[in-house]
């Protein structure tokens, strides 16, 4: 029977047949004539609009993983992807690392991934509450431990363990923080040969892939995101904070020198603080760490990942084939079902880039889709990280698909910065072309038509580069209004008196010719002069 969890998408409104739209736009693209791509742009944009809408919603949905072991198509799709080996290949280092620097999540990931070292933490704790030997022995007979008492009581005692005392309260599924507090009030001497009994062992993990999305949520959860971490940096950066800021951050340059006393150092300096203010600055403290000594990590959040362009390398150690299962059961069938809607996109994409005409196409797309479309950021690399990753089959696609998004995210602008050049790199084409329709404009329409083709294609452009600035609301409306009047005025005595409107250019043209002939050094020496008597001398002919 299928999980309703993975249903739980079912009733977003969406009823866009995406097999159909993609066959109907990629029938479009394929055309050889540019006239009737031109022609169909209007359709191609709304369309193309509709899709990414569409799939956007989807996403939304199937992203919001409330547990690491809800059944979502997201984490379905991973998991018969067996994306547990890339996680952990992408992140070995940084889990074996922790202990140096953040002593909490390791023991969390030494209790997930090695689970017998979970046992031997509760029955510690069993002992440190002064459980009876015959408990710890049913304890022990029930997990099927290679453990003995005589082995337990002998860590038990050779660390003093119920010796010490702990500010929290000591509970079972929360393990890690016992063995924490035990590790910080022990000898210097003694540190290093405690966290032996907790080594992580990548190599004993046994693939359970609920397990290793435990471990991805946690160092997310660890990695501040970036809306988020604004605020922990506004915080962290307040003159209250000055002092144990700066000394955070000078144990964090010197991380590589004092790896074993790290953690150590650090928890000396922000025990001053209170217990929210000590959190926020783990925040900052583990993102300081990813992004300066281990990068790689970085790699499995997508508003990390799929913002910059990666090499070859690092793209083949991010990018999986996805096998989708025979369709036995409604899950599957659905899960099929939505893999080729999201491939249906991909595809469209790429017939895109490869087009043609898509130096023209593309950028009046992202205008049309980036005024359509209401997507977050985040919403938007969480589309772009999953074509990239999980459905580009090859490292050109990934690069066609990382040049749509990378553009398309210049006209969504959500930073709001000046994107005039950007945009303009991106609309190249379309500025020559329009830069040769107003010099054809110029020699055979007469002045009062080019003057407001001008004008309006003027204030398209200023609305495209500049959307968010006061004239929209303002003159825009109106000057439009009075350029397009003026237009079908001098349209009008254009073509009702059309012998007077061809004398009138050509009288213009010799105009031109005759100031065109002056050359610089005559325009240096007498300028005014030369300029004024063949002005004159034009008119004396005419």
């Amino acid at each position: 029977m299928a999980n309703t969890k993975l249903f739980k998408n079912q009733n977003l409104g969406v009823n866009l047949d995406f097999n159909e739209l993609k066959d109907e736009l990629i029938t479009l693209f394929k055309s050889p004539n540019p006239f009737h791509i031109y022609m169909n742009s209007q359709n191609i944009k709304e369309k193309f609009s509709s899709i990414l809408s569409a799939l956007a919603l989807k996403l939304k949905e199937w992203f919001k993983i409330e547990s690491e072991n809800e059944h979502t198509f997201i984490m379905t799709l991973y998991k018969q992807a067996n994306y547990d080996k890339v996680w952990l290949e992408i992140i070995q280092n940084y889990l074996r690392d922790a202990k140096n620097f953040d002593v909490l999540n390791y023991i969390y990931f030494v209790k997930i991934l090695n689970k017998d070292k979970q046992y031997l933490a509760k029955w510690l704790l069993k002992l440190y509450n002064k459980n009876s030997p015959e408990e710890i022995m049913k304890f022990l007979i029930k997990y099927n431990a290679k453990f003995s008492y005589n082995y337990l009581k002998n860590i038990f005692d050779t660390f003093h363990i119920g010796d010490m005392t702990f500010d929290i309260n000591l509970r079972e599924d929360f393990i890690e923080h016992f063995i924490e507090k035990i590790y910080l009030q022990l000898p210097v001497d003694k540190k290093d040969l405690f966290l032996d009994y907790f080594i992580l062992r990548l190599d004993m993990y046994t693939s359970d892939f609920s397990d290793i999305s435990k471990v991805i949520s946690k160092i997310i959860s660890s990695y501040t995101s970036d809306d988020k971490y604004a605020t922990v940096s506004e915080i962290v950066t307040m003159s209250y904070f000055k002092d144990v800021k700066l000394c955070v951050d000078d144990l964090i340059t010197r991380y590589g020198s004092i790896r074993s006393s790290f953690y150590i150092q650090i928890n000396d300096v922000i025990s001053v603080l209170n217990q929210s203010d000590r959190a926020t600055f783990w925040k900052y403290i583990k993102k300081q760490m990813i992004d300066l000594y281990y990068k790689e990590v970085r790699n499995i959040f997508y508003e990390s990942s799929s913002n910059s362009f990666l090499d070859k390398q690092t793209y083949s150690l991010l990018s999986w084939e996805i096998k989708i299962l025979p369709s036995v059961s409604l899950e599957a069938e659905y899960i099929k079902e939505e893999y080729e809607q999201i491939n249906d996109v991909k595809e469209i994409i790429l017939e895109l880039s490869d087009n043609l005409f898509s130096f023209f196409l593309l950028p009046i797309i992202y205008y049309t889709i980036s005024e359509k479309l209401s997507l977050r950021k985040k919403d938007l690399y969480k589309m772009k990280y999953l074509l990239l990753f999980i459905f580009s089959n090859n490292y050109s696609e990934y690069k066609k698909i990382y040049m749509f998004f990378n553009q398309l995210e210049i006209f969504l602008n959500y930073d709001n910065k000046n994107r005039i050049f950007e945009k303009m790199q991106i609309s190249f084409s379309l500025l020559l072309i329009l830069a040769l329709f107003l010099t054809i404009s110029y020699f055979y329409f007469p002045i009062g038509v080019f003057v407001w083709v001008l004008v309006l294609a003027l204030i398209k452009y200023i609305e495209v580069m500049h959307p968010n600035i006061f004239y929209k609301s303002k003159w825009n409306v109106g000057v439009k209004f009075f350029a397009t009047v003026f237009l079908c005025i001098s349209s009008y005595f254009w073509f009702t008196n059309f012998d007077k409107v061809k004398s009138d250019t050509i009288d213009l043209t010799k105009q031109v010719e005759i100031l065109w002939t002056i050359s610089s050094k005559e325009v240096l020496d007498n300028s005014y002069k030369y300029i004024m008597t063949n002005v004159l001398e034009f008119y004396k002919k005419k």
